[in-house]
C-alpha cells in the first residue's frame, strides 16, 4: 500500500517546507481524539507544509513516482475576518486542542464550526437552531449539514494512534525521572555526609591544639 504521506515527510531537501504529519503537531485531550478525527475527516491524516510552492511541489513529486495521494495543509492559511459564535451552541471542538502558533490560523479554519455534543439526539436539536454548525460526539458519531455519519468504531485514526504513542512514553518517562531524582538526592545525602565525617577529626584535632598551647 502506497503511504504519500510518509513519502512526503521523509523528502527532505526535495520539498522545503514540510512541517511533518498534522496528527503529531496537534496535542488533543484524552477522550475527545475521536471526536476530532471525526471533525477533520481526511485531513486528520494530512501532512502539513509552509507556504503554496511546497504544497505544489509536493504534488509534483507524489505524480512523478507515483507514490499515491496526500492531504496537504497549508500553516499559512490566510485567517478568515470572523468566526461563527460556537460557544452559544455549547462547547467549542477548539476548546480541547493546542497547537504551535504557526498552526492555530488553519486549525481554527478546520475546527472553528464544530461543537461536541453528548449525543447525536442533542445534535439534531441544535442544529434546528444553528444550521451553519457541524456536531460530533465523543464516539466520533458526526452530524454536519445534513449528513449524519455513525456506527462503530472503525480502525483507530492517526489522532488516537499518536495520542496512545504520548501517553505511553509520558508513562514510560515518569519512572525513570522519579529514579534519577531518587538517585540524585542520595548522592547529596552521601556527599553532606562525607563532608561532615572529614570536618569532625580536624575539629578534634584543632582542639587538641588549643589545650596544648593553654598548658
Amino acid at each position: 500500500r502506497k503511504d504519500a504521506g510518509a513519502r512526503l515527510v521523509h523528502a527532505g531537501d526535495e520539498v522545503p517546507g514540510v512541517l511533518g504529519p498534522l496528527a503529531s503537531l496537534l496535542h488533543v485531550d484524552t477522550g475527545v481524539q475521536q471526536a476530532v478525527a471525526a471533525a477533520l475527516g481526511d485531513v486528520a491524516d494530512a501532512v502539513v507544509v509552509t507556504g503554496m510552492d511546497a504544497a505544489m511541489q509536493a504534488v509534483v513529486l507524489l505524480k512523478d513516482e507515483d507514490a499515491g495521494r496526500a492531504a496537504l495543509v497549508l500553516a499559512d492559511a490566510p485567517k478568515r475576518p470572523a468566526r461563527p459564535h460556537v460557544r452559544d451552541a455549547g462547547q467549542p471542538l477548539l476548546d480541547f486542542v493546542r497547537c504551535d502558533d504557526v498552526l492555530e490560523p488553519v486549525v481554527e479554519q478546520l475546527l472553528e464550526r464544530w461543537v461536541l455534543v453528548e449525543d447525536l439526539r442533542t445534535a439534531a436539536e441544535l442544529a434546528v437552531h444553528h444550521p451553519g454548525l457541524s456536531f460530533v460526539t465523543a464516539e466520533g458519531d458526526v452530524l454536519s449539514h445534513g449528513v449524519l455519519h455513525g456506527g462503530s468504531a472503525s480502525a483507530p485514526s492517526l489522532l488516537e494512534v499518536q495520542a496512545a504513542y504520548d501517553e505511553t512514553t509520558t508513562a514510560l518517562e515518569r519512572p525513570l525521572m522519579m529514579r534519577l531524582r531518587r538517585g540524585k538526592l542520595a548522592a547529596s545525602a552521601g556527599v553532606a555526609s562525607g563532608n561532615s565525617e572529614t570536618m569532625e577529626p580536624r575539629s578534634a584535632s584543632a582542639c587538641a591544639k588549643a589545650r596544648l598551647r593553654a598548658g
